[in-house]
């Protein structure tokens, strides 16, 4: 999904528990209003300056699912953020945070204020936090710089350079399990120049070294818009040809491969979506998958097809489609719908934004409690 879902209830988040220890260089934000957690919750959620040695990397079984961060209410409040962060489990040992690499919060080279907290999340809530740290692939991309304020691509030096830099910080002092650059890349590749796209395959390699460098245990990788990278989504007007070939420029710096897929864009039912839809992406990458969004519309608004039964029949179909292959996680895309949705994602939650359960969300927490 290119709309920057996590940004809102991440900056809600940051606000709500509190600036301390979030990397972030506004001494004047919002102090937590009223209905704020107690103040051990709050430290407790909340990094120290020196963290401890987490090793994250080493946390949590191939298989495992999640869901992104998406808390009940139009407005999440305090009582809405930590409900959802202690019901966690019930959906998956994993919180999905998707972030612009320039969200408020992220000075210089330092990561954003939100995934400079996840440490001190997981660690008081008990769950494995998966950080992307993407940019605006469809429009016109946020890489201006001070110093090359009208060069807007992959070639500002500068703009390597504090990307970089950020990444590798983030790795070094969270070593995380996970970490992807770029969502849904095919879509840069599609809407701009091939040189263009040379220098974002260039970027991307030397911050894998990098993150190597500074923290060998974790997972590196970028992500593809499956539908899109196999010549589908013509509800979505989409016409173009597969770009398969683009896996092949990242080879030897992917320690899996990511990928957000959303059938509906092309079929009008889950039983209609072919049975080596995900088999077929042996033969183009060897090492692990990872579904970093799915999700089935529960409301059928046009073009799209959905039911709360057809959503519900996703999550069966999901994984009989996906059984047997290496896959090392699986996000759905909403625990509760954000407000604001587009027609493409409408009802797209296991819950609506008021938090009443569809049915999907049922077959997704019995999904969980059966493991990987």
């Amino acid at each position: 999904m290119r709309c920057r879902w996590a940004l809102a209830a991440a900056l809600v988040l940051v606000l709500v528990l509190g600036p301390a220890g979030c990397g972030g260089d506004d001494d004047d934000a919002p102090a937590p209003d009223a209905a704020a957690p107690d103040a051990a919750l709050a430290d407790a959620a909340v990094p120290d300056a020196a963290l401890p040695d987490a090793r994250l990397a080493d946390a949590g079984p191939r298989g495992a699912l999640g869901v992104a961060y998406s808390p009940r209410g139009a407005a999440p409040g305090a009582t809405e953020i930590m409900a959802f962060y202690n019901q966690h489990a019930a959906y998956g040992p994993l919180i999905a945070y998707h972030m612009n690499w320039r969200d408020p919060g992220m000075p210089g080279g330092t990561a954003p204020g939100t995934a400079a907290m996840l440490p001190g999340l997981a660690s008081a809530f008990g769950f494995t936090p998966v950080a992307g740290f993407g940019w605006d692939v469809a429009g016109v991309p946020d890489l201006t710089s001070a110093s090359e304020p009208a060069n807007n691509s992959w070639s500002n030096a500068e703009t390597r350079m504090r990307y970089r830099t950020m990444v590798t910080d983030y790795a070094a002092t969270v070593r995380p399990r996970y970490l992807f650059l770029g969502n849904e890349i095919n879509t840069y590749y599609l809407a701009h120049t091939p040189a263009e796209w040379a220098s974002w395959v260039s970027e991307y390699r030397a911050c894998y070294d990098a993150i190597k460098a500074a923290s060998p245990g974790t997972i590196v990788f970028t992500t593809f818009q499956l539908e899109h990278l196999a010549g589908l989504g013509r509800k979505n007007g989409w016409t173009q040809p597969a770009q398969w070939q683009l896996l092949d420029d990242f080879a030897g710096k992917l320690d899996a491969i990511g990928f957000t897929t959303y059938p509906y864009f092309e079929y009008e039912t889950p039983a209609e979506v072919p049975t080596d839809y995900y088999t077929q992406l042996r033969a183009r990458f060897a090492g692990p998958l990872i579904f970093s969004e799915t999700a089935w519309v529960a409301d059928p608004a046009a073009p799209y097809t959905g039911s709360e039964a057809e959503q519900r029949d996703w999550v069966t179909t999901f994984f009989a489609r996906t059984a047997g292959l290496p896959v090392e996680y699986t996000v759905w895309l909403f625990r509760h719908d954000p407000p604001g949705l587009p027609a493409a994602f409408s009802q797209s939650g296991l819950s609506a934004n008021d938090g009443t359960a569809r049915l999907a969300d049922a077959a997704w927490r019995a999904r969980v409690a059966a493991g990987p």
